[in-house]
């Protein structure tokens, strides 16, 4: 079905607070910083300072993710079936707050002059606990997100407040590293104990933030009143749903398609740019990163307003197109002539994935409310769940890949400058393959079939169901 109907105009009573939504989107804050400070830090404590070897803290990494194949869905579970007085989600959004801080710490706080068996037990336990924290936070935070408003433009704007502050997380984790090594303390490993107290307390003020204000529409009520589910009933029920699938299936795609090259973009800047010259690339390398978050954040809105006018679909599936031009433009804009000129398809490839996100995100909520209408169930959690671990296996797959791919360009780590032969293999899989993760999740999107009729459609046929529900205060 088109997308060419009428838009459909927010009632004032789906519309959430901007307060609210930036109070929800707090969270993402929490989020990025979770997600990022771990890998900023484990390697250079574990590795640089321990001496660990760095092929055990990757595979410590790789079980933390099948960790999370085992706890995403089994707190999507619990999430669902939660019965309480603040709701299904925000109890849980608080205390996996309160666990990830905890755990954070833990993983930097271990006694000295110990051997390396005991600091590869330390780090196992302690990334395993921190992970369950995030997991625990995680989960019910993105259900909440599809909870706060049926409408289908408003879980846009929502998403797209939570998408505008997830790098201010990304950008503090980065800053980590600077912090620890500062010359009031000691050595590196007393930096990041005390630096990792006052990430543990951003977490506790931020999970305060995203758990009290936000508020469920009052139709989560009603959900919160229906039968308790099973967690293989529930995961069950939840693969069935065919436009879930296309939406888990083109993110984990989209995803693979950009991370299996991503670490070349550093081999190119410095050996094809700067001749092998790495202090001359650092600089490009930090300002093409700052370049991409800024261009993700200028960008949210103006993605946010073009859905509105296009749809979902059309916008996600535009930026795409946008996004594969400029991979292929690299050939041409990655040059040693003017290196500067590499920013441009950085950009732009950081809108389309932008715009996936946002998009993709905001249209989980649809294929709830259609998985609602045949089953008579919600399960935002599971959702939440299922989603999250899609994409986080297509990102080890394809974390698993790119240094083999790295390994096929004939790269030699002994060489002060590589081979023409091995320039050339590293351009060609940079742009080559992200755009084949681009046109073979622009073909899955083609499929999506919920427009925005569609989801106005089933939303009137839910409310006749189960009554319409007038807009009440809920100050709980």
């Amino acid at each position: 079905m088109s997308d060419k109907a009428e838009h459909h105009i927010t009632k004032p009573e789906d519309r959430v607070a901007r307060p609210r939504k930036l109070a929800y989107g707090s969270g993402m804050i929490n989020y990025g910083l979770m997600v990022n400070s771990y890998f900023q830090m484990v390697n250079p404590i574990f590795n640089v300072v321990l001496g660990m070897n760095p092929a055990v803290i990757g595979l410590i990494t790789a079980v933390s993710r099948l960790w999370d194949a085992i706890t995403d869905p089994v707190m999507g579970k619990v999430s669902d079936n939660t019965r309480s007085r603040f709701g299904r989600r925000r109890p849980w959004i608080l205390a996996g707050s309160l666990f990830t801080a905890i755990a954070f710490a833990a993983i930097w706080w271990f006694p000295r002059e110990y051997s390396d068996a005991f600091y590869v037990g330390w780090l196992i336990v302690t990334t395993l606990f921190f992970y369950l924290g995030v997991t625990v936070f995680s989960v019910p935070y993105f259900a909440l997100g599809m909870e706060m408003s049926p409408d289908y433009h408003e879980r846009t704007r929502i998403v797209a407040y939570r998408d505008f502050l997830q790098p201010i997380g990304a950008f503090l984790a980065g800053a980590l590293i600077w912090f620890c090594t500062r010359s009031v303390f000691d050595d590196k490993i007393e930096g990041m104990r005390i630096v990792s107290l006052g990430v543990a307390f951003i977490f506790v003020v931020l999970g305060i933030v995203a758990s009290v204000f936000p508020r469920e529409h009052p139709y989560a009520k009603q959900s919160a009143a229906q039968e308790k589910i099973s967690l293989v009933q529930s995961a069950k029920q939840t693969l069935r749903v065919k436009p879930f699938l296309i939406l888990c299936l083109s993110t984990a795609i989209l995803l693979m398609g950009a991370t299996m090259v991503g670490p070349m973009g550093y081999y190119i800047c410095v050996y094809y740019m700067y001749s092998g010259v790495e202090s001359e690339a650092a600089g490009l390398i930090m300002w093409g990163q700052a370049a991409y978050w800024l261009t993700n954040i200028m960008m949210v809105p103006v993605i946010t307003w073009i859905s509105t006018k296009i749809g979902k679909k059309n916008t996600v599936l535009a930026f795409i197109v946008v996004a594969s031009v400029a991979s292929l433009s690299k050939w041409w804009l990655i040059t040693p002539a003017n290196p500067w000129l590499s920013l441009i398809p950085l950009m732009f490839m950081g809108s389309g994935f932008i715009a996936s996100s946002v998009m993709i995100n905001s249209m989980l909520p649809d294929s709830v409310d259609a998985d609602e209408l045949e089953t008579g169930t919600r399960r935002e959690g599971m959702f939440s769940a299922v989603y999250g671990w899609s994409w986080k296996v297509g990102l080890s797959m394809a974390l698993g890949v790119s240094g083999f791919l790295i390994n096929l360009t004939g790269y030699d780590a002994e060489l002060p400058e590589q081979t023409a032969d091995a320039i050339l293999k590293l351009r060609l899989f940079d742009l080559g393959v992200p755009v084949i993760g681009f046109i073979t999740g622009f073909i899955l999107l083609m499929k999506y079939p919920i427009t925005e009729k569609d989801a106005y459609d089933v939303r009137a046929r839910l409310e006749a169901d189960r009554g319409n529900i007038d807009e009440e205060k809920n100050d709980v």
